[in-house]
This record gives C-alpha cells, structure tokens and sequence, in this order.
C-alpha cells in the first residue's frame, strides 16, 4: 500500500510508476482524509510507502494529520518507507517524518529525497517549460533505483545532520504559525469554474457569487488553487504576479 499527498501532481505521478513497479496499490491521503478511512489492512510481507512533498522543510499538515490517525491492521512490523519530493532538498524532513510515524506505532526503514519542477510560486520563480521536462525526465530515473532498491527492502538510505535538522526546526515554526490565506484573491478573469474549491485539500476554499472565498484562516499552503487555475486568476497578494505556474503532466489533462 502506497499512500501519497499531492497538489500539483508530482507526488502522485511518483506513487503511481512506484505503485506499479511494485505491484501496491495506490491511495490519496486527501481522499483518504475526507472520507475519514484510517484503517486499512497489510498483509505479511506488504509494503508500506508514503509519498509527499517537502513543506517548509517537513511534512504538509494534512500529512501529519493523516499520520496520526492511521492504524495499520495485519502485519506486526511492515516495512515502511517514504519518498520525499522536493524542488532541491529536504533538509530534515526524514527525522520529523520518522517521529510521526513512531507515534502511531510505525518505523520508517528509509527515506529517498525526489527531485522533481517546484511548485513554490509564492517565493520563487518557477523553473522554465524546458528545465522542467529535464527534472521531470531526470526523476523518472530515480525512480527506478528507488523502486529497486525498496524491492530489495533496502534500510537506511538517506539521513539528514545536525544543520537540516536546525533547519527544518526553524521552517516547521513558520509553517505551523503562518499558512495564512489573507493573501488569497481571485483577479477579474476568474471565470467562477470552482475548480479551486475542488482541489483545496481541507475545504479551505468557497465558491461565492462566482468567485472563490477563503473561508479559513489557515490552510496547508499547498498551492494548488494558484497553480492549478486555468486562467492564471489566483494570486497571492502581489508575490505571484507574472510568474509561471506549475502542473505536472499526470494531471494537466483535468487540471
């Protein structure tokens, strides 16, 4: 079993080519949420995989969220396992994961780090059509050593030092004070498709009038609503403005 988070689709593009690689079935956590399904059975020998983007260094909320009320049924000690993907690095990502998982009983063998086109349009400029084919083409790759080296049930892999872990303790304190959505606003060429609302993975998102309306005062700051709008509408105070968006192929075809 394969559980994955995803907002642009990079994360679920990697859970499916593992999924399939591995011969495990595929779930969203989104879903899985939203449905309140936190029980699922694993039998002896079954891997256990989480597939998620880096937030801040750590783990998107609903994540940690999904996390903390898992409960795997079946297998005593399955082998369990995470792919990380990133626009460069996770810094200390694999411990704070780890921690999570302890917490519902679970210990996670080994983390890979996934290098795929970043979705960060409020801080960046995002990569380029071109460049992110390259990424795109260079992670396909990784994949396969990775899916390799889980078949062979490899332990260890990577491990984050001192400095990630100081890191990711002082991005973890934004990210679980800030994520504040006042920024959010649609701009007149919104066309009221509610897609946004859609694809907010904590119903963070209304539609009103035909235009979208954040009705909380946090969200898990997935970008999804600004990436995945048709119409470029969704911006972010003035940080967003002009700069390309991010989507990737396995979900383009529906937005």
């Amino acid at each position: 079993m394969i559980f994955y988070f995803t907002a642009t689709g990079n994360s679920r593009a990697a859970a499916e080519a593992l999924g399939n690689e591995l011969g495990e079935k595929v779930a969203d956590i989104t879903e899985a949420t939203r449905m309140c399904e936190f029980i699922y059975h694993v039998s002896e020998g079954e891997m256990v995989g989480f597939v998620f983007p880096v937030y801040f260094y750590g783990a998107p909320t609903i994540v940690g969220e999904f996390v903390n009320n898992i409960r795997l049924e079946g297998s005593k000690d399955p082998y369990v396992f995470c792919i990380i993907t990133c626009g460069e690095k996770i810094a200390a990502a694999d411990r704070q994961f780890a921690k999570m998982l302890g917490r519902s009983g679970l210990s996670l063998r080994c983390t890979y780090p996934l290098v795929m086109p970043n979705n960060s349009v409020l801080w960046y400029e995002l990569p380029t059509p071109e460049q992110q084919v390259k990424m795109l083409a260079d992670a396909d790759a990784d994949m396969i050593k990775i899916s390799t080296a889980i078949r062979n049930g490899e332990v260890g892999s990577y491990s984050s030092g001192l400095g990630s872990r100081l890191k990711t303790s002082f991005m973890q304190s934004l990210y679980k004070h800030g994520r504040k959505t006042a920024k959010f606003h649609a701009e007149d060429t919104c066309t009221g498709c509610g897609l946004c609302a859609r694809n907010c993975p904590i119903g963070a998102i209304m539609i009103d009038e035909k235009r979208p309306k954040w009705v909380a005062e946090r969200c898990v700051l997935c970008l999804a609503c600004i990436n995945r709008c048709p119409v470029t509408a969704i911006q972010y105070g003035n940080a967003t403005k002009n700069r390309r968006r991010y989507v990737n192929p396995i979900l383009k075809k529906g937005l």
